[in-house]
Parts: C-alpha cells; sequence; structure tokens
C-alpha cells in the first residue's frame, strides 16, 4: 500500500509534510474547535519549516526514538526527521493529561514506519 505526504507549509528551508490525511484531519478539526490554539499550532510549524526544530522544551520536545512533539497549550502534533531537512508529521491530538499517551506514540511510530516502508519500495507520493 502507499503513502502520501502532503506539504503542510511551503516555501521553507524545511519541508513540513503531513504522512496521510489523519493530521490534515485534525489541524482542520481544531482550527473549528479551537481556533486561537490552532493558529499557535501553525505558527509552530512555520516557525520551524523556516528555522528548524525549536529548542524550546515549552514548544518542542524529544520524545525518544526519534519522535518529537510540537506543543501549543492543549495541542500536541507528533513527528520526526527525514532526509532533505524534511519535518514529516504523523499524528495529533489535544492533550488531557501530563504525560503524552503510550497509543500516540505507538500510533506514530506506526505511521512512521509505514512511511519508510513506502518510501524503500518506491510507494511514496509527495503532494506539494
Amino acid at each position: 500500500m502507499g503513502v502520501v505526504i502532503q506539504l503542510v507549509v511551503p516555501i521553507a528551508t524545511y519541508k513540513v509534510y503531513a504522512v496521510g490525511s489523519e493530521v490534515e484531519v485534525f489541524l482542520r478539526e481544531q482550527r473549528r474547535r479551537s481556533p486561537k490554539e490552532a493558529a499557535k499550532l501553525q505558527a509552530l510549524l512555520a516557525y520551524s519549516a523556516q528555522y528548524g526544530q525549536p529548542i524550546n522544551e515549552e514548544k518542542c520536545r524529544l520524545l525518544g526514538d526519534g519522535l518529537f512533539e510540537f506543543k501549543a497549550n492543549s495541542l500536541r502534533l507528533l513527528w520526526f526527521w527525514d532526509s532533505d531537512c524534511m519535518i514529516l508529521c504523523t499524528n495529533g491530538f489535544a492533550k488531557k493529561r501530563q504525560k503524552t499517551p503510550p497509543t500516540e506514540i505507538e500510533r506514530a511510530k506506526a505511521i512512521r514506519s509505514s512511511y519508510q516502508a513506502a518510501k524503500r519500495s518506491g510507494r511514496l507520493t509527495i503532494k506539494e
């Protein structure tokens, strides 16, 4: 099965992509539910596209195993690095507890594995 990645932030130093459609659906839903938080998350993505990963752990932190999370108030967006200065966002959620739910981390790992398998087999579609 192929995997589609969609460019989220165009014309920047780093390319920010959404792997599959889950991130796009999450961002659209958050713009409707909590526009101010969604705008902060979008600004964080734009900043990261221009300057790379934020150093401030209040905005971005390493979860382990090469996975990171962008943080905008209660919204979280999990992601990982790939070659060619690519930030690949896997899934997002609204935080309800102190720690990132293990199910969300496992979901991000599964999406990353699907992406890597599609890339190796030549079944990766990139939408700019």
